[in-house]
């Protein structure tokens, strides 16, 4: 017994000691009994080390999941985050060139247009190209900014030919953007060429809307040069009007006062016949004769001259730098063109006699503010000259 009790106690090592035959069976009982537990500890142990894989392959499992989610997030937020600083950028960008366009939009008033035009585009994109022509001016001459004139040439850019306000021709690795400048009646008065990559979206509508911009500011530019040459312009005759004359004398005057070296001469002229002519073969015929001496006085005279319909049938012509001299030589020319006492006639052949009176002063003759006054009494004295040696009547 206490062979078995010292086995029970791990105490193996029992030499010099033999067992009875009960003894072996208790011993038997007692390692099968311990052989059963370890087996059952075993069975446990592997049920736990099973469980424990599992749970360890799970906790792998969710690791991974864990670093690819974290991966994802990661992306996502790197995606996120450039998308609010383009769109930022964007924002940022597009706030410049509305505040460029409103800055462009007063600049137009009162600049050059091509000269802001240029400006203004080069500094919304200096790594462009840039190029512009309009057509009202009948210039058709290119003003180019970082552009080659002969790529534009060579690529023939013919607005005429493309049917949308935009159109692109390839060039090399980079492309030519081509907007048409339109006024409201959709005829093409302008063009602008941009050498550059693709355009994005936003590129495109930014610099669409300084086209239209442009357009409108243009149109209005061409609409109030029309109407100030009207303002100006004998609507019969096309010659300068009476308010044109006015304004040129003031000026002619005001400038010799400065510059009292600086002569200039003055013509007034009336037309001879006009009534008789009106009487006997319609009005019809007295604008012809009207229309036909504004084109003569203004053949006669000089480039420097200037022509003016003062109203009905009087004219007058400022001289610059017209001393007495100058004034004597036009008057020369104007008595060659007056000989010829028909000098108009109807479309059938037949001639119309008229004639014009002549009246001229200078202010190395007379005081500039004088010389209207001077030029006029003259015309008149020659006009009673006139009248009285060909006993025609007025």
């Amino acid at each position: 017994m206490e062979t078995v009790r010292a086995y029970s106690r791990g105490e193996y090592q029992r030499s010099g000691r033999e067992l009875r035959f009960a003894e072996f069976f208790m011993v038997d009982r007692l390692i099968r009994n311990m052989a059963k537990t370890i087996q059952a500890q075993v069975a446990d142990l592997a049920v736990t080390n099973s469980e424990l894989n599992t749970a360890y392959l799970e906790k792998e499992k969710a690791n991974l999941q864990l670093v690819n989610f974290n991966d994802e997030l990661e992306r996502k937020v790197a995606e996120k985050t450039l998308a609010l600083s383009n769109s930022l950028f964007r924002e940022e960008h597009r706030r410049s060139m509305l505040q460029s366009l409103l800055s462009f939009s007063h600049d137009l008033q009162t600049g050059d247009i091509i000269e802001t035009v240029m400006t203004q585009v080069v500094a919304l994109y200096p790594t462009a190209g840039w190029a512009m022509k309009t057509y009202a001016d009948n210039k058709n001459q290119w003003a180019c900014e970082n552009i080659d004139k002969s790529r534009l040439e060579e690529n023939e850019i013919r607005p005429e030919e493309h049917y949308s306000d935009y159109y692109c021709l390839p060039d090399g690795d980079e492309y030519l953007h081509c907007f048409k400048v339109k006024n409201s009646q959709n005829e093409i008065v302008g063009i602008i060429v941009m050498q550059y990559a693709k355009l994005k979206r936003d590129d495109f509508e930014v610099i669409s809307l300084f086209i239209r911009q442009l357009s409108a500011e243009l149109e209005g530019r061409l609409l109030n040069s029309e109407l100030a040459r009207i303002a100006i312009t004998d609507s019969l005759t096309g010659i300068a009007n009476r308010k044109a004359f006015d304004h040129d004398l003031e000026e002619h005057i005001q400038l010799f006062n400065r510059y009292p070296k600086r002569h200039f001469g003055l013509f007034m002229l009336d037309v001879n016949g006009l009534k008789r002519a009106n009487d006997n073969y319609g009005h019809h015929m007295g604008d012809a004769l009207l229309i036909k001496t504004s084109q003569l006085l203004v053949e006669t005279c000089r480039i420097t001259d200037k022509v003016y319909r003062l109203g009905g049938d009087e004219f007058a012509i400022i001289l610059e730098a017209g001393d007495r001299d100058s004034c004597s030589i036009l008057w020369h020319r104007l008595e060659k063109v007056r000989e010829k006492i028909n000098y108009a006639c109807l479309p059938n052949g037949e001639h119309v006699e008229v004639h014009f009176a002549v009246g001229y002063s200078s202010t190395d003759q007379n005081p500039a503010d004088q010389v209207c006054l001077v030029a006029d009494k003259a015309m008149y004295k020659d006009k009673r000259r006139f009248y009285e040696k060909t006993g025609l009547e007025r």
